[in-house]
C-alpha cells in the first residue's frame, strides 16, 4: 500500500522527480511565507474551487499553470532557475459573505515577461488557466504592475507637448471631440461634420474606435473628406486644425496602406526630416537656434531674423554671379529687388543674378479676401498701406528685411484698389 504524500514542498530529488503526479503545493507554488518584491507583478484572483479541492491547492494550481507548471515536475526544471521562474501563491482569504469563494494573491517575478509586451503579459496571466478543471470559476480582480515593468513600455512617440506644438495651442486646454453619430454617416457628411466642428472652435476632431471601412463610408473617402475639412477650417479660421484618422484594419498590410495614404493627403503638420545619429530635431526657429548654439559644430537652417537677433554665426553662400555673400539687410534687399511680380503680385526668386544678392531669400506673404463689408475694407486698406509704407521702418528691428522701393511701389496701389466692399 502506497504511503500518502505530504503536502509540503518535496525537495528530495529522488522523490521530486520520480514518476507520478504531484500536487501543486508539493511542487512549490504555494509559499505562504513569501514576501513580495518591489519588482514583482502581483495579481489578485477570485477563485471558486471544485468540490473537494483545497483552496490553497487551487491557489497553487493557478500560480503554477500561469507560470511554469504542468501536472507534475519534469527533469528539464533542472536546466532552469526554476525557483525564480515559479509564480508564488502566498495568501488565500475567504471572500466575505460568499461561501466557497476565495481571494488569492500571486506574485510573478519580472523575468517571466517580455519587456514592453502587453500580449505576453496577458497571455501568461489570463491565458488557458481560465479553463482550468480544478476550478468552478476564476476572475482576475486586480493587478499591481511595478514601475520597473511599466518603464519598459515606450508609449506613443509623441505626447501632449508635441501635440500642442503641432496645433500651436498653449496656455489652455486642447478642445476636441469625436463625430456623432459615429456610425451611418457617408464620407461626405462625415467630412462636413468635421468641418463644422473645427470651424466652430474645436482644435481637433477624431475618428472613434469603430470607424473603419464599413459599407456606408469607406476609409479612403473618409480620409479625403476629413482632410479637405481640416484644410478648409484652417483657411476660415486662420488657425492650425487637426483630425486623428483611424487606420486600424483587418491586416497589417491594410493598416500600412491607410497610414501611407493619410500622409499623402496631408495628415500631420510636421516635416518628416531624415533620421540618423547626426540629425537632431528641434521645434521651430527658436528651438533650432537654441540647439545650434548649444551644440558645438552644429549646422542648421533658421530664419534670418533669429540669426541676426541672437548674433548666431552664419555661412557665406556662393550666388549665381560666383560671389560668396553673407546674409545681411543689404544682400537680402538685393535679392528681393530682383523679383519680377506678376499682376497678382506673385513672384518667385530662384537663384538671383545680382552680384550682391544672397542666394536664399523670399517674401513674407499677406493673404486676404478681396471682398469685405465697408468698415472692414477700410481698415484692411489702412493695414496694407501701413505695412508697405510706415511699417517698413521697423522691419529691421524685428529681424526682417525692408521691402525695396520698387517692390513696395508695385504692391501699394493695385493692392489697395483690389480690396472691395
Amino acid at each position: 500500500m502506497n504511503k500518502p504524500v505530504e503536502d509540503a514542498v518535496i525537495r528530495d530529488s529522488k522523490k521530486r522527480y520520480a514518476a507520478g503526479v504531484l500536487k501543486y503545493r508539493q511542487m512549490g507554488y504555494w509559499q505562504p511565507d513569501y514576501e513580495p518584491k518591489d519588482t514583482d507583478i502581483l495579481c489578485l484572483f477570485r477563485i471558486t474551487p471544485q468540490e473537494g479541492v483545497d483552496p490553497e491547492e487551487a491557489a497553487a494550481a493557478v500560480a503554477g499553470e500561469s507560470s511554469t507548471a504542468t501536472w507534475t515536475v519534469v527533469w528539464t526544471d533542472r536546466l532552469t532557475a526554476c525557483d525564480s521562474y515559479r509564480a508564488k501563491a502566498y495568501r488565500c482569504d475567504a471572500v466575505p459573505n460568499q461561501p466557497g469563494q476565495y481571494f488569492v494573491y500571486i506574485a510573478y517575478d519580472l523575468i517571466l515577461f517580455e519587456e514592453g509586451s502587453i500580449a505576453n503579459l496577458t497571455a501568461s496571466i489570463i491565458g488557458n488557466v481560465f479553463g482550468f478543471k480544478p476550478l468552478k470559476a476564476l476572475r482576475l480582480e486586480d493587478m499591481r504592475i511595478p514601475p520597473a515593468y511599466v518603464k519598459t513600455f515606450k508609449g506613443p512617440p509623441t505626447g501632449i507637448v508635441v501635440e500642442r506644438e503641432r496645433l500651436d495651442k498653449f496656455g489652455r486646454a486642447l478642445l476636441g471631440a469625436t463625430m456623432k453619430p459615429k456610425l451611418g454617416l457617408s464620407g461626405r457628411n462625415y467630412g462636413r461634420v468635421v468641418y463644422e466642428a473645427l470651424k466652430g472652435g474645436l482644435d481637433f476632431t477624431k475618428d472613434d474606435e469603430n470607424i473603419n471601412s464599413q459599407p456606408f463610408m469607406r476609409w479612403r473617402d473618409r480620409f479625403l473628406f476629413c482632410m479637405e475639412a481640416v484644410h478648409r477650417a484652417e483657411e476660415m479660421t486662420g488657425e492650425i486644425k487637426g483630425h486623428y484618422l483611424n487606420v486600424t484594419a483587418a491586416t497589417m498590410e491594410d493598416m500600412y496602406e491607410r497610414a501611407e495614404f493619410a500622409k499623402e493627403v496631408g495628415s500631420g503638420t510636421t516635416v518628416q526630416w531624415p533620421k540618423g545619429e547626426k540629425m537632431v530635431a528641434a521645434p521651430k526657429n527658436d528651438g533650432v537656434t537654441a540647439t545650434i548654439k548649444q551644440t558645438p559644430g552644429a549646422i542648421g537652417y533658421i530664419e534670418y531674423g533669429y540669426a541676426k537677433l541672437t548674433k548666431a554665426d552664419s555661412a557665406q553662400l556662393q550666388n549665381k554671379a560666383g560671389n560668396y555673400v553673407a546674409a545681411s539687410d543689404k544682400s537680402g534687399a538685393a535679392t528681393l529687388s530682383s523679383a519680377v511680380l506678376g499682376p497678382d503680385l506673385r513672384g518667385w526668386i530662384e537663384d538671383p543674378a545680382g552680384a550682391d544678392a544672397y542666394p536664399v531669400a523670399t517674401f513674407t506673404w499677406l493673404l486676404a479676401y478681396k471682398k469685405h463689408d465697408a468698415k472692414k475694407a477700410e481698415w484692411m486698406r489702412k493695414l496694407v498701406e501701413y505695412c508697405v509704407t510706415k511699417g517698413q521702418s521697423i522691419s529691421d528691428s524685428m529681424g526682417y528685411i525692408p521691402l525695396p522701393t520698387n517692390v513696395a511701389d508695385k504692391i501699394s496701389s493695385p493692392t489697395l484698389a483690389d480690396i472691395e466692399c
